[in-house]
């Protein structure tokens, strides 16, 4: 009986094609330093390897990613992607950043990823671009998180943490971190993540000091500490205000509508639910009115008046599809789906 034929990836032997000359070695010197490893690949093998005509091995790859300091997990990553058929992109590094936001955007998961680990596998020869890999995986992380990639938004994020990041980025990584953990469910380590970004706060600087108090709010209202998850809210606004960011107080005031429902109760949530919809409408935040309509629809299901929820939530929908914002339209559809059933 004949064995099967091993599968070889063109993606991988791309991938250390230009990981090799992002790091200015030639074939030769790469010869040189596997024999140091213990498992010397001649000139030879690697132009086949990298050519995808000829499968490495365990032992091979192995030597290789840790000569070109690539994690193991980008490569089953990225043979994941070839199983898609997702070419892995080429281009100049901001030209990569610019287009895997532009499919992080659209939803557009798979080709987002390629970007991704294209955007990963430059060597950053100067601290510029050392910044502009940082600050776009920063981006790349939150984009992961909103669309529910939480598992890979962690990834990029610790990726980031450990090189170590640019002071600049560090506290915007640690308030995502805090996120992240806590969607996870370990509060112990959302809460130290959200204290030493607080530690690490210029006072001077509004922008992320609101950022920091709006993180802290969302976690003391997951514990219940209403009133105290209120004050925070209250300082992040006041900060958004001051630093001019009205999309993020514009997100500020979506969590006021949970933090009302619990202390104020049902109606006054439902009153300032309504209010943010305008708001939302009046400044031209198609996203944010998309998702105070969802919150709008949720309370209103949760008092019985299931017409006006479906309808709230129609709208949403509607206005999700328009934005071409798969989160959005994840959201209303999963909730309208469940008021249609309960409907009389």
């Amino acid at each position: 009986m004949g064995s099967s034929p091993v599968v070889t990836s063109k993606s991988v032997g791309k991938l250390l094609r230009r990981r090799r000359e992002a790091l200015g070695l030639s074939l030769r010197q790469v010869a040189q330093r596997s024999g140091g490893r213990g498992e010397g690949i001649p000139a030879s093998t690697l132009v086949r390897i990298e050519q995808g005509k000829l499968d490495p091995g365990v032992r091979r790859l192995n030597v290789l990613l840790r000569l070109y300091e690539l994690d193991p997990e980008h490569v089953a990553d990225l043979v994941e992607l070839e199983s898609l058929a997702v070419e892995s992109p080429v281009g100049e590094l901001t030209d990569l950043i610019e287009r895997g936001k532009q499919f992080w955007r659209e939803g557009n998961v798979p080709h987002a990823l390629a970007c991704v680990f294209a955007v990963r596998e430059h060597a950053a020869n100067d601290p510029g671009q050392r910044l502009e890999r940082q600050r776009a995986t920063l981006h790349f992380a939150v984009f992961a998180r909103d669309l529910g990639k939480t598992r890979l938004a962690r990834k990029l994020l610790d990726d980031l943490l450990c090189e170590p990041p640019d002071p600049s980025l560090v506290i915007g990584a640690l308030i995502l971190a805090s996120s992240l953990w806590n969607h996870a469910g370990s509060k112990v380590v959302a809460w130290a993540m959200i204290a030493q970004a607080k530690a690490l706060l210029d006072p001077t600087d509004a922008l992320r000091g609101a950022r920091v108090a709006h993180q802290e709010a969302k976690l003391l209202l997951d514990e219940d500490r209403v009133e105290e998850a209120s004050r925070a809210l209250d300082a992040a606004m006041r900060n958004y205000a001051a630093a001019g960011e009205p999309h993020d107080a514009m997100n500020a005031r979506l969590l006021r509508i949970a933090v009302i429902e619990r202390s104020a109760g049902p109606r006054a949530a439902i009153a300032w639910a309504r209010k943010t919809v305008a708001e939302a409408d009046r400044l031209g935040m198609g996203r944010q009115k998309a998702s105070a309509r969802i919150e709008l629809g949720r309370l209103l299901a949760a008092a019985g008046r299931n017409a006006e929820a479906a309808d709230e939530l129609r709208r949403a929908l509607a206005a999700g599809a328009l934005l071409e914002d798969p989160r959005v339209v994840a959201e209303a559809r999963e909730m309208l789906a469940r008021v249609e059933r309960d409907e009389p």
